[in-house]
């Protein structure tokens, strides 16, 4: 989980870089936090349901993006996104669903 958690901080501090090369300026705004309910099987849901969230996310903007060098960098988070899924999926199992 840990190892998650900074990787998914890379990917934050990354994607920030890549939006200031651009000119333009990164917004840390989020939702409303949501860590499920029902405890840790119910946390590990909600990462799975976000993880998946992402997966689309990215795959949409590769798709619409022409620049290689972005591209490039949405598909190596986008693979460490499926990665994180494959994990928590793996947690969750081993919990029982």
């Amino acid at each position: 989980m840990e190892e998650i958690a900074k990787d998914e901080m890379r990917h934050s501090e990354k994607l920030s870089e890549m939006i200031v090369d651009l000119g333009g300026v990164p917004s840390m705004q989020h939702r409303e936090l949501n860590f499920g309910k029902g405890g840790p099987k119910g946390f590990l849901k909600r990462l799975i349901e976000l993880e998946k969230e992402a997966i689309t996310l990215y795959t949409e903007h590769i798709a619409a993006i022409p620049d290689a060098k972005i591209k490039k960098l949405l598909t190596h988070i986008l693979h460490e996104e499926e990665e994180h899924l494959e994990e928590f999926t793996e947690q969750l199992r081993e919990l029982g669903k």
